[in-house]
């Protein structure tokens, strides 16, 4: 992944109109180029040779405006993604894609006059235009899709230890080219996947009760229309598809501790029901595939030097179901990380040594998700 930003600054303005930020642009450019080559996957041992391109293009910029009482914000951004895949041993299999998406949003956030209350009313609107070649498809097809997402959200500084939050928005989420045309091992694309569709809502709690201590509770829920998640067979392939309707309600407790100067601790853990809406009754009111009812967070930090920083954490996944009918049960999982990160002026490098006690984690019943693993980033901003 290359991104590279270039920020315009201008002066503050003391006509009456405020302060002007502005960010001309934001390009990214990615490329990913996995394979899957003589791949055994699924109870009948199903070969692969599967060989795939994904290509991202986009630009974004911002700008916002200052005044007594608020702040507006506008963001915009274009962005092209591609898809190609060759499937060696299924003709019928190979697919070139592309996405145009064009997305903007405004906001306005008024602070009261003791600035305690905040409330930041938003508007987002997108637009996509799929463009599909596929033999599958029996030659090309086109797709264009246009919503609106409207949100709001408030905040209520109560006093110096407690501060209450709620938000309530639409949302939308196109699938991607991947869920729909891309192979990657148990999992297949489907091509007739539609637009996940919702809204949610939230409410929580802040409390500090030191300058070194916080914690939250936040309660929140999502009412979901053609829900997109990943189904398992009883061959163990997996494929993308729209569940329906479904809802989520849940709690999130999170908390912080800065124990020293150089020493952090931070927990987060996340307990939910999952309910799907269908209209089949062997899978109505059954969990969401995919989906853990209880997750869980902890990291500890050490700053061990002025650009030198070392961390241990650990994460939980229980209750979880890879099937709509929630007769396949995945196994639970504990995984245990080590890092380090070297940052100084533009300059970053991280190590990071994923799961070190090489836990089993299920991508299906008897299938592993990859064991322990180290990654190596480095990273230079240029200005």
């Amino acid at each position: 992944i290359i991104a590279h930003s270039v920020t315009q600054r201008l002066p503050r303005l003391t006509n009456g109109c405020g302060n002007l930020r502005k960010r001309l642009f934001d390009p990214l450019f990615h490329r990913l180029q996995p394979t899957d080559v003589n791949i055994r996957v699924g109870v009948g041992q199903h070969l692969q040779d599967f060989r795939s391109q994904e290509r991202v293009f986009g630009l974004n910029t911002f700008s916002e405006r200052f005044s007594e009482s608020g702040q507006w914000a506008i963001t915009a951004e274009a962005r092209r993604d591609g898809f190609d895949a060759q499937d060696a041993l299924d003709l019928n299999a190979d697919v070139e894609a592309d996405r145009t998406s064009l997305t903007g949003g405004v906001g306005y956030t008024h602070f009261s006059t003791d600035e305690r209350l905040i409330i930041t009313p938003r508007l987002r609107a997108e637009f996509h235009d799929s463009d599909f070649e596929a033999v599958s498809l029996s030659g090309d097809d086109n797709d264009s899709t246009t919503a609106f997402n409207p949100e709001i959200s408030l905040t209520f500084n109560q006093n110096a230890h407690f501060s209450w939050t709620a938000s309530v928005g639409r949302f939308f989420r196109i699938p991607t080219f991947t869920e729909m045309f891309g192979t990657q091992g148990l999992l297949v694309g489907n091509s007739n996947l539609q637009p996940e569709r919702g809204v949610n809502a939230d409410a929580g709690l802040s409390w500090t009760p030191r300058d070194n201590l916080n914690t939250s509770v936040t309660v929140f829920y999502s009412d979901r229309s053609d829900s997109i998640v990943a189904v398992f067979d009883a061959r163990g392939i997996g494929r993308f598809t729209n569940t329906g309707d479904a809802s989520i309600i849940g709690v999130e407790l999170e908390g912080v501790w800065q124990a020293t100067k150089q020493l952090n601790f931070k927990a987060n853990v996340t307990r939910q029901d999952t309910n799907n809406d269908s209209d089949i009754a062997a899978f109505n009111n059954k969990q969401l595939p995919n989906q853990s009812a209880t997750t869980g967070y902890a990291r500890a930090s050490y700053d061990l030097l002025t650009h030198f920083q070392v961390w241990a954490d650990v994460s939980i996944a229980r209750d979880r179901f890879f099937d709509l009918g929630n007769f396949l049960p995945a196994e639970d999982s504990t995984i245990v990380s080590l890092g380090a990160q070297f940052q100084r002026n533009n300059l970053s490098a991280a190590l990071t040594l994923n799961n070190i006690t090489d836990e089993f984690v299920e991508d299906f019943n008897g299938f592993s998700k990859s064991g322990r693993a180290a990654h190596l980033s480095i990273s230079y901003r240029l200005q």
